[in-house]
């Protein structure tokens, strides 16, 4: 793994009882660190979890690094078009969705 990427096992529930915790995780890793989440293990995201998502990429994207979702869950990717973030969140291939 080259210096600036991270990887991160999201928690397999990303809801109001976790998104604090899940949220301060990413926040310590420093901002301009390209992130590879991978959602393979999430069974359960709602809104509070989509709004960590995307305000995590919005953050990193401001400051060089990105936010990539490596094996996004039907579940997963179910929400972020339900909320019409899709495009926000990098897949594994680089491009946006």
């Amino acid at each position: 793994m080259s210096p600036g990427l991270v990887r991160l096992l999201a928690p397999p529930e990303i809801d109001p009882a976790t998104a604090e915790r899940f949220a301060g995780e990413l926040f310590e890793i420093d901002a301009d660190a390209v992130v590879h989440l991978d959602c393979s293990e999430v069974r359960f995201i709602d809104s509070t979890g989509v709004k960590v998502l995307v305000e995590e990429s919005q953050r990193r994207r401001s400051n060089g690094g990105g936010l990539v979702v490596e094996n996004p869950t039907h579940l997963v990717r179910k929400m972020l078009e339900v909320a019409e973030v899709a495009d926000l969140i990098q897949d594994s291939s680089g491009r946006a969705d």
